[in-house]
């Protein structure tokens, strides 16, 4: 079976489990690149899912891939389409800002940004 989008936002739910071990186990220092992960790994199985939708999984893009299908995803649907932004946003804060916290505030919303697009597209 191909691997699959939201197999992603699974396997981030259970980094976000893993958090009370990094805790237990005296590694606090690990929980920052815990929820960043966590947060690029949930935008990226939302817009895998959002892209397969879209029919769009071999297009080849004049720009870029992520711009363009959020403007299609936004276009069909504004809700999704804000969704799938915010966890845009949310995923550049986790990989570029290195002077600004990722909250647990963060993850939990980007997971259920993640799961609002997923049962949209699977109704």
């Amino acid at each position: 079976m191909a691997f699959q989008g939201r197999e992603y936002i699974e396997y981030a739910e259970h980094l976000g489990d893993e958090l009370q071990n990094l805790r237990a186990n005296n590694k606090e220092h690990l929980i920052q690149a815990a929820y960043r992960s966590i947060v690029s790994r949930v935008y990226y199985g939302a817009f895998l899912e959002v892209r397969q939708f879209l029919g769009l999984e071999d297009t080849n893009f004049k720009n870029s891939a992520h711009l363009e299908i959020g403007n299609k995803i936004t276009s069909a649907n504004r809700r999704i389409g804000n969704a799938l932004s915010e966890l845009k946003r949310l995923r550049v804060k986790a990989d570029y800002n290195k002077k600004g916290d990722v909250a647990g505030k963060d993850i939990t919303s980007a997971i259920r940004n993640a799961n609002n697009i997923i049962n949209f597209l699977t109704k």
